[in-house]
């Protein structure tokens, strides 16, 4: 059995992959109960809500890069 553990920044990265790939489901047409993830996260990323979803993969992936270049 293999166990990985995730700590520190390892949080967010993952946090963010995975809004990522919530947004791209999203895209796709699958929609979850907590509604539309845009307007929630629109205040976090500096964004609006009706920005495309391409503009918010940019930022996500952007936020990513930051915390793995951050000592």
């Amino acid at each position: 059995e293999m166990t990985t553990n995730i700590t520190g920044s390892k949080i967010d990265i993952f946090r963010w992959l995975s809004v990522k790939a919530q947004l791209k489901l999203e895209g796709k047409g699958l929609r979850s109960s907590g509604g539309p993830i845009r307007p929630r996260l629109a205040v976090e990323l500096g964004l609006k809500p009706r920005d495309s979803r391409e503009k918010y993969i940019a930022a996500i992936d952007a936020k990513v890069l930051a915390i793995k270049e951050a000592p």
